[in-house]
C-alpha cells in the first residue's frame, strides 16, 4: 500500500482525498435518513417482476438496480448504494472531463465542486434515478470530447463512437429528460463531423453502422414503457410559448405561482438549485461562472464557450417553446449542473491566474495553485450550510416543515400489539409499504380505501373486529376521508404527523331537525364516507376517485358506482323531529343503456315503493328534483341501478354524485351578516368545504362540488349556469362581488343582475391560474342580487373556488 501510496502523484493524491470526501458526505447519513414519496413509490415499483418493468416503465435503468439491491435488504442504506457509487463515479468523470478541457486545476477544482454541490449530495443518497443520470449525461460528454479530439486528426473511434451511442440509449432509459442530452450532444457531434468532409468520406461505412445502433435505440424505445415515447411528442408535450407550464413544489412557492412566467425570479431560482443556494452564494457563484465565459473568449476557446453556453441555456430555450404536460422542476434540469460547474471552475483558475500575475507585478509572489486553493477552500466552507439544511427538493423556504416517516413507523412498532391496525391517506400508503412492508397491508396496515368496495355486513364485520385503530396524518382528521364515519382522539404528535386514535361509528337511523323556520337538508357525495355510518344497507356497489393529475389546481371527487352487473343499491333510514307531508330529494347520476336508477321510498326497511324511474343513455347526466311523500316521522329511501335488462359491464359505467334530501326550498339565500352598514356573505366553499350553496344558487343543475370545496359544472352541457340569488334585508346602495375562480385553458364568464331577468355586465376571464375578480356596482339601490357564473367548456378545468357578497348600505 505504501509503494502504490508514494508512486501517486500530488495531483492524484488530491483527486483521491477529493473522491474520499465525495463518498463521505454521500455515505453521511445513509443508514437513518426519512425517504420521501418518489423515492417509496420507485421501490414499490421495482417490485415488479424484471420483463415487467421493461414493459410497463419508461426509464427501467434504475428500477432494475433497486430491484437488484434489493436482495441484499430493503432500507436505505442497502437501496441508497447504487446512487452513492453514481454519484462518487460522477465526480470522477468530471474531473476528466474538465481536465481535457481546461488542464489538471480545472479538472480538480470541478470535482471539488461537484463534490461538495448540495443536490448533488442529495440526490447521490436517494433511491431515484438522478445521481445514475448525472453520471450517463457525464459519459455521453465524456466519449463526445473523446470523439471531438480524433475528429481534429480526421479520425473517429469507431469504439469511441459506439460507447456514445450506448451511453445515450442507458441515458434516455434512465431519465426522459435526457433527451435534452442526447439532443444537444448529437448536434455537437454531426456539426463537426459535417465541417469535415475527409472524415465523411473516410467512415461512411462505420457511420453508417453508428446510425443502425442509433434505430436500434429508438425501436428500444418504441417498445418500452407500454408505448410511453410513442405518445411522448405527440401527447405529452405541447408546442409553443401559449401553453401554460405548470410548476412543482419547490419553484411553485419560490415563484409564488403555481405556472412558469420566464421571469428572473425563475432564472435566480434555478441557479440557487445548481449552486449553493440563493443569496451571496448565488451571486459569488454566477460571477465566477461568468467570468469564466469571459476567460474563454479572451482566450479564444470558441469550442470550449459554445459548449458550456449550449449546455447552460439551451434547455432553458427549449423549454420555452416545447413544454411539457407534466409539472416542471429543478431536478429535470439536473444534467445542467456539472457543466455549470465546469464553467465555473474555468473561472476560478482564471481569477486565480489573473490574481497571481498582478501580485507578481506588486512583487508579492503567490503561486497561482496557492490562490486557487484557497478559493476552492473558502467555497466548500461556504457549503458547510447548504450542505446541513439542503432538502429532498431543495433549499428550504420560510415555511419549510420537516415531517419523518421514519419517526411513525418507529413509534408505532413501540405502541400496537397484535391486533392492532393503523390507517393512512392513500398516496401515503407507498410509505408504509417502504417501511412496514407489503406483506403486511391489509393486515396490519390499511388505506382509507380499504372500505370503497365493501359491502354493509363486511363493513360491520371489520367495525365490531377486536384490536384499536390508529390513523396518521399530516393535516385535521376533520378533513379527511374516514372522518365521516369515525370517531377520533388525538393521542400523539410525532415528526409534525398527528396520530389519532379512532373508532367507526353508526348513526341509525339518521336524525333530522325539521322543526318550523329552520332550513335544513341532508347531503352526502361521499367525499368523507359517511355512507359508512349513516346507511343501513348496500350491495354491489362501491366508493370510486377520479382525480384529474394532469390539471394544476385541480381536485378530484368520490362517487359512488356499481362494481358489478348485478342489482346495485344502498338504503338510507332518516328520522325526522317533525312529521313532513312531503321532502324533496336531489341526485346527480349517470347510467348507460339497459339500466335503470330507481328511486324508492317507504316508512320501513321492508315495504318500498318505486317513485321515480329513469333507463339511462350514453353519457348523459340526469339531476332531477324528486318529491318524495312522508307517513311518519320515519322515512327509507332506497336508490337502485337495476342491471336485470343489461348483461355487459364497464366499471364506472352507472355512478351516483350525490344524494341531497331537503325541504323543497332552494331559492337562494337571505342570510347574511351585519355590519357597519353593510351586509356580507360568504360562500365558504375553499375555506369550509360548506355545500350551503346547494340552497343559496337557484339554478345548479349539473354542478358538482370537489373534496376541497370547489364547484364545477360537470353536466357536459356548457349551457347550464350556476346561479346565486341573494336577498338583502334592505335596499343597499353598492354591491361588492367577489369571486375566487380558477380557469386551465378554458374561460369563466361572470355576470350579474338586478331582476334574474336581465344579465349586465358579462365579465369574461382566462387566467390559467387562480384568480380573486372584484366587481364593485354603485348606485344600485337595490334589495335583490343575482350572479352567474357560466363555463365555456365543462369540466374541472373551470372552477368557482368561493364567492363573497357584501350590499353596502
Amino acid at each position: 500500500m505504501y509503494e502504490i501510496i508514494k508512486k501517486l502523484s500530488k495531483k492524484d493524491i488530491i483527486l483521491v482525498l477529493i473522491l474520499f470526501l465525495a463518498l463521505a458526505l454521500r455515505m453521511r447519513g445513509l443508514a437513518t435518513r426519512d425517504v420521501w414519496y418518489d423515492e417509496a413509490l420507485s421501490v414499490q415499483q421495482a417490485s415488479r417482476g424484471w420483463v415487467q418493468i421493461y414493459k410497463e416503465v419508461a426509464t427501467p435503468t434504475h428500477y432494475y438496480f433497486v430491484k437488484l439491491f434489493s436482495i441484499f435488504g430493503r432500507n436505505t442504506f442497502t437501496l441508497g448504494l447504487p446512487s452513492v457509487m453514481f454519484g462518487v463515479s460522477s465526480v470522477y468523470l468530471l474531473f476528466l472531463i474538465a481536465k481535457k478541457l481546461g488542464g489538471d486545476e480545472v479538472g480538480l477544482s470541478a470535482a471539488l465542486l461537484l463534490a461538495v454541490s448540495p443536490m448533488a449530495v442529495e440526490f447521490s443518497q436517494q433511491i431515484l434515478h438522478y445521481s445514475y443520470f448525472m453520471f450517463f449525461t457525464l459519459l455521453v460528454i465524456y466519449y463526445l470530447i473523446r470523439l471531438l479530439d480524433d475528429l481534429k486528426q480526421s479520425v473517429i473511434n469507431v469504439r469511441f463512437l459506439g460507447l456514445y451511442a450506448l451511453a445515450n440509449i442507458l441515458n434516455i432509459l434512465t431519465q426522459t429528460a435526457s433527451l435534452y442530452v442526447a439532443a444537444m450532444s448529437g448536434v455537437f457531434l454531426i456539426a463537426n463531423i459535417l465541417v469535415n468532409p475527409a472524415v465523411l468520406k473516410k467512415y461512411r461505412y462505420q457511420l453508417l453502422l453508428f446510425m443502425g445502433i442509433c434505430i436500434a435505440g429508438i425501436i428500444v424505445f418504441l417498445n418500452v414503457g407500454s408505448g410511453y415515447y410513442v405518445g411522448l411528442f405527440t401527447k405529452l408535450v405541447n408546442y409553443g410559448p401559449s401553453h401554460p407550464l405548470e410548476l412543482g413544489y419547490s419553484l411553485a412557492r419560490q415563484m409564488d405561482s403555481t405556472t412558469l412566467d420566464f421571469s428572473l425570479k425563475f432564472y435566480l431560482a434555478m441557479f440557487s438549485w445548481f449552486g449553493l443556494g440563493p443569496g451571496i452564494r448565488l451571486f459569488l457563484y454566477t460571477t465566477v461562472f461568468a467570468f469564466g465565459v469571459m476567460s474563454m473568449i479572451g482566450r479564444k476557446k470558441i469550442r470550449l464557450l459554445s459548449f458550456v453556453l449550449l449546455w447552460t441555456f439551451y434547455p432553458f430555450l427549449q423549454l420555452y417553446f416545447v413544454r411539457p404536460s407534466h409539472w416542471f422542476e429543478e431536478k429535470y434540469f439536473f444534467f445542467i449542473l456539472p457543466v455549470y460547474l465546469l464553467g465555473i471552475s474555468y473561472g476560478l483558475w482564471s481569477i486565480s491566474e489573473l490574481t497571481s500575475k498582478y501580485l507578481e507585478e506588486i512583487r508579492l509572489r503567490v503561486p497561482l495553485r496557492g490562490i486557487l486553493s484557497v478559493l476552492l477552500v473558502l467555497i466548500t466552507f461556504l457549503a458547510i450550510t447548504p450542505l446541513r439544511v439542503r432538502t429532498t427538493y431543495g433549499f428550504p423556504l420560510d415555511t419549510n416543515v420537516e415531517y419523518s416517516w421514519r419517526a411513525v413507523h418507529e413509534y408505532l412498532k413501540g405502541k400496537m400489539v397484535p391486533g392492532d391496525r393503523v390507517f393512512v391517506r392513500d398516496g401515503e400508503d407507498t410509505f408504509f409499504d417502504f417501511y412496514f412492508g407489503s406483506e403486511s397491508k391489509n393486515k396490519v396496515w390499511f388505506t382509507e380505501s380499504y372500505f370503497l368496495l365493501m359491502d354493509s355486513d363486511e363493513y360491520e364485520r371489520f367495525r365490531n373486529s377486536p384490536g384499536k385503530n390508529y390513523f396518521v396524518s399530516i393535516p385535521d382528521f376533520k378533513n379527511l376521508y374516514l372522518s365521516g364515519s369515525a370517531k377520533n382522539k388525538l393521542i400523539d404528535k410525532i415528526a409534525n404527523f398527528q396520530i389519532h386514535e379512532i373508532t367507526f361509528e353508526k348513526k341509525l337511523p339518521i336524525a333530522l331537525d325539521n322543526s318550523p323556520n329552520v332550513r335544513w337538508q341532508y347531503y352526502d357525495d361521499f367525499s368523507y364516507s359517511k355512507m359508512f355510518a349513516d346507511a343501513s344497507y348496500w350491495k354491489n356497489v362501491g366508493v370510486s376517485y377520479l382525480g384529474n393529475y394532469n390539471l394544476p389546481m385541480t381536485y378530484g371527487y368520490y362517487h359512488l358506482a356499481s362494481v358489478n352487473n348485478k342489482d346495485s343499491e344502498i338504503v338510507y333510514p332518516f328520522s325526522f323531529k317533525v312529521p313532513p307531508a312531503e321532502v324533496s330529494l336531489r341526485t346527480l347520476f349517470a347510467v348507460p343503456p339497459g339500466v335503470t336508477f330507481e328511486v324508492s321510498a317507504g316508512d320501513n326497511p321492508n315495504d318500498f315503493s318505486v317513485i321515480y324511474s329513469k333507463e339511462g343513455d350514453k353519457e348523459v347526466f340526469y339531476d332531477p328534483v324528486i318529491t318524495v311523500p312522508v307517513k311518519d316521522k320515519l322515512l327509507y329511501i332506497k336508490l337502485k341501478m337495476d342491471y336485470s335488462e343489461r348483461r355487459e359491464f364497464n366499471p364506472g359505467e352507472s355512478r351516483l354524485y350525490r344524494l341531497n334530501l331537503y325541504d323543497g326550498s332552494q331559492n337562494g339565500t337571505k342570510a347574511f351578516e351585519e355590519s357597519g352598514g353593510s351586509y356580507k356573505y360568504v360562500a365558504d366553499l375553499e375555506t369550509k368545504k360548506s355545500n350551503k350553496w346547494l340552497f343559496d344558487s337557484i339554478t345548479n343543475e349539473g354542478w358538482l362540488q370537489a373534496m376541497d370545496g370547489i364547484i364545477f359544472n360537470y353536466s357536459g352541457d356548457p349551457e347550464k349556469p350556476l346561479v346565486y340569488y341573494f336577498e338583502f334585508p334592505a335596499q343597499v346602495s353598492n354591491i361588492v362581488l367577489n369571486s375566487k375562480t380558477y380557469t386551465f385553458n378554458n374561460t369563466i364568464t361572470v355576470s350579474y343582475s338586478l331582476d334574474g331577468a336581465n344579465w349586465l355586465k358579462d365579465v369574461t376571464y382566462e387566467d390559467n391560474a387562480t384568480q380573486n375578480h372584484e366587481i364593485f356596482l354603485e348606485d344600485v339601490n337595490t334589495a335583490k342580487f343575482y350572479v352567474r357564473y357560466l363555463c365555456k367548456i365543462t369540466g374541472s378545468t373551470c372552477q368557482v373556488r368561493d364567492l363573497s357578497v357584501e350590499g353596502i348600505k
